[in-house]
């Protein structure tokens, strides 16, 4: 998922080639089965980790092999027994629409939210909490995570710091994970651009900072 705002000292996201995964079991039933026929379902293998990844159900620009197995291992340890991610909402797919994406998340939870950059560069948020408009305030669980990757940079993600409880702050044009003295990943009005600053609910610097890869 990508938001945007024109907050002046944060970087801006290039493009909106981001994807919405949400993870279940394949058990669970769907609630689009009756589309299954339309929907791509691409498999990987043991990651170098030796960790059975799950099936992606769709198909996402963002994610490869490295990366779904990076963040698959930084999940919490319940949701490394999910053996399908499905994707739900893709800018690419479903267009610049927040009220789209909001109707595709309802009732899910457990969500992985992509962006990549029209650099390469790829970020993201991981929450266990239902995404969807609350008003003016922060919601969300501990569990929630931020991560970066792609380009030359090797993984890394930034769990919970304690320092605040800011998680999500989601209206019905913008969303956001984490705050002060910026968002951590932020839209608003269009998946086309975003911002990114360092943030203290997880510790984390600006996600597309790239002088890991100055050398």
């Amino acid at each position: 998922l990508d938001v945007l705002d024109s907050l002046g000292c944060l970087s801006q996201v290039d493009e909106d080639p981001d994807s919405i995964f949400g993870m279940k079991s394949v058990e669970e039933p769907s609630d689009n089965d009756d589309d299954d026929d339309d929907d791509e379902v691409e498999a990987f293998p043991l990651s170098p980790r030796g960790v059975a990844l799950p099936l992606l159900q769709g198909t996402s620009r963002c994610l490869n092999e490295g990366l779904i197995s990076e963040v698959y291992c930084s999940l919490p340890p319940r949701n490394r027994c999910v053996e399908q991610w499905v994707l739900l909402f893709s800018s690419v797919r479903d267009g610049d629409s927040f009220s789209t994406m909001y109707g595709n998340l309802k009732g899910a939870t457990e969500l992985l939210f992509v962006v990549m950059t029209t650099a390469g560069y790829v970020f993201g948020a991981f929450t266990p909490s239902a995404v969807e408009p609350k008003g003016r305030f922060f919601y969300g669980s501990p569990e929630t995570f931020l991560f970066k990757g792609g380009m030359c940079r090797a993984f890394r993600s930034f769990p919970w710091s304690r320092e605040n409880d800011h998680f999500i702050f989601a209206l019905d044009r913008s969303i956001g994970f984490g705050s002060t003295p910026h968002f951590g990943v932020y839209f608003e009005n269009t998946f086309q651009q975003g911002l990114t600053g360092n943030c203290a609910t997880f510790n984390s610097p600006n996600l597309i900072d790239d002088e890991e890869c100055d050398s």
